[in-house]
């Protein structure tokens, strides 16, 4: 089943936070693994995803950092 519109920006959120400048490397190579996997579906949502880090990225909107317990 294809994500919805809004998991898609919010994983790509979650990966800016936690990957931080390779998040858009992660995305490809996730991408990349299932295709050679044959899943089509989840390649396409990766490829959503990937799509999204650059978007947020390029419109500099700021990915609030979640606190971690210490």
């Amino acid at each position: 089943m294809m994500k919805t519109e809004a998991a898609i920006w919010q994983v790509a959120a979650d990966m800016i936070r936690q990957d931080g400048d390779i998040a858009e490397l992660v995305a490809v190579n996730l991408a990349n693994l299932m295709l050679d996997q044959g899943d089509r579906e989840r390649q396409v949502e990766w490829l959503r995803v990937w799509t999204a880090i650059v978007l947020l990225r390029r419109s500099n909107i700021a990915v609030p950092v979640m606190a971690t317990a210490a």
